[in-house]
């Protein structure tokens, strides 16, 4: 079945991101600075959650950016 996120793309606190179906899987990729990035992969086919999958989304740069910011303090 395929992702409902399959080429849904956007720019969320100035990281571009796009998701791409692989079969029965759709990565999350991410731009940060030229820098192709593999943030998620995952089963996100159900309609039902698809507000969540989007949040879901923001979350995941959201960890993405703490992370980077952390280890820049280190």
């Amino acid at each position: 079945m395929k992702s409902i996120l399959d080429g849904n793309k956007g720019v969320y606190r100035g990281i571009s991101y796009v998701w791409i179906a692989d079969g029965d899987v759709v990565h999350l990729y991410i731009n940060d600075h030229g820098k192709t990035i593999l943030l998620d992969t995952g089963h996100y086919t159900q309609k039902r959650f698809e507000q969540a999958y989007y949040a879901m989304t923001k979350c995941l740069i959201d960890v993405y950016l703490s992370e980077k910011e952390t280890e820049s303090m280190l």
